[in-house]
């Protein structure tokens, strides 16, 4: 091994491995041994198995692959509410990703929150633009509606990320009401 790859491998005791090019883009690599051998890559090789590259334009963009939001809406006496999440995930390595909302119903009871069961629903929708941030595509989820503590609503974005208030999500509960809720940062 040679000995200006030690102290970055000593850095890359954990997964993923980050390496940083001086253009501000780096490579999230699986292990030390990727690391290893996109140490060795020549320009004109593709890069390694299990080795993404993350470009520098793509970080200072208005748009994420990895996004989450999540609150919560009470009913007038404060007795019901209802947690919420809309979120967007785009899998490692080209994996499988998805949008999702989320709805859970909780039930004051002796001074406490409990999950309870409840009719609520939820529904994902909205707009991904592609991995480079242009274009867009209509996506939707199921209306996903039953009496349950809680109920989701996915569909899978694969290579897709989204810009700020481009996911939404429809979330009602019989006792609080309904909300929608935009995924913004």
């Amino acid at each position: 091994m040679s000995e200006a790859l030690r102290p970055f491998l000593g850095f890359c005791n954990e997964c993923p491995c980050q390496m940083f090019n001086s253009d501000g883009s780096y490579y999230v690599s699986g292990g030390p041994f990727q690391v290893a051998a996109l140490q060795n890559l020549q320009p004109s090789q593709p890069l390694p198995v299990g080795v993404k590259h993350v470009n520098a334009a793509l970080l200072a963009s208005d748009c994420r692959a990895i996004a989450s939001k999540k609150d919560f809406i009470y009913n007038a006496d404060r007795t019901w509410r209802l947690k919420y999440r809309v979120s967007i995930f785009d899998g490692p390595f080209a994996g499988p990703g998805n949008a999702k909302a989320i709805t859970k119903s909780y039930r004051k009871k002796n001074g406490r929150w409990r999950k309870h069961i409840s009719w609520v629903a939820a529904q994902v929708y909205g707009n991904v633009v592609a991995g480079d941030c242009t274009g867009g595509t209509n996506v939707q989820g199921a209306y996903e509606s039953k009496r349950r503590k809680k109920v989701k609503s996915k569909v899978s974005v694969t290579g897709a990320k989204a810009i700020s208030g481009g996911i939404s999500s429809y979330h009602w509960h019989e006792k609080v009401g309904s909300l929608t809720a935009s995924l913004t940062w």
